[in-house]
């Protein structure tokens, strides 16, 4: 455990604290919302956080700006699942 420590101190963690909230909050609702169009696409699989993190721009374009996506064909995102990729896109932006 000492050792395990101590690789975490001397090299950092091994995920950001965005990759980690990306983790547990964001890829859950990508891959309810947006997988079945945007996921096993080379370079556009956002289930993949550095994959959603290039795409950050667009997808706060397209789902906060334009408000069109997910499709109007497509279940709406929930206030929860808007908040969470606002918050991610945010954090992610005060951390560049």
């Amino acid at each position: 455990m000492n050792y395990i420590m101590s690789l975490i101190t001397t090299f950092g963690p091994i995920f950001s604290s965005n990759q980690a909230y990306f983790e547990k909050n964001v890829r859950p609702v990508i891959e309810a919302k947006c997988a079945s169009c945007h996921a096993g696409m080379a370079g556009q699989d956002w289930t993949q956080y550095k994959s959603a993190k290039r795409a950050m721009s667009k997808i706060n374009f397209r789902v906060f700006v334009l408000k069109n996506m997910p499709p109007m064909s497509s279940p709406a995102l929930t206030a929860q699942e808007s908040s969470i990729l606002k918050s991610w896109i945010d954090s992610e932006k005060s951390e560049n």
